[in-house]
């Protein structure tokens, strides 16, 4: 009778994505139609090479250029961070927003990376709630 052994294969180590996404401020927030509010991810290049990198564009999101913000594309040397700043503005979004944002290297949709699931945009948009006597109450942004 013959015998033969299986290769076993052990389970590699996963390596750390390229981009790691801190955020800086509250990911999950509820929105007025007609306001704005920021949120602000700290975004690392974890990889041995550096990378130029594209935000997914989301509607109604825009994507905050600066000093130490991150511009559309930009460069990160390994091991270097910029922030990423999203404007968010209620007025012109077409819905809530779960998920994102979408940063991908050179722009490849095969490339991409967002935070953890935790992490990611959760933006609930409302309308403003007007009482009978005029007075406009929404909810903060923050």
């Amino acid at each position: 009778m013959a015998s033969f052994v299986l290769p076993f294969a052990a389970p590699a180590n996963a390596a750390p994505p390229v981009l790691a996404f801190t955020p800086l401020t509250p990911t999950t927030l509820t929105l007025p139609v007609d306001g704005d509010a920021f949120v602000l991810y700290q975004v690392t290049n974890q990889s041995a090479m550096p990378h130029s990198f594209a935000m997914t564009p989301i509607v109604g999101v825009e994507l905050v250029s600066g000093s130490s913000n991150c511009s559309s594309p930009f460069v990160l040397n390994t091991q270097q961070s910029c922030i990423l700043t999203l404007h968010l503005i209620g007025s012109q979004m077409v819905g809530n927003v779960n998920g994102g944002p979408l940063v991908c290297i050179g722009g490849n949709p095969l490339q991409c990376y967002q935070p953890v699931p935790a992490d990611q945009l959760r933006v609930t948009l409302i309308d403003d709630v007007l009482f009978e006597d005029g007075f406009d109450v929404a909810p903060s942004a923050r």
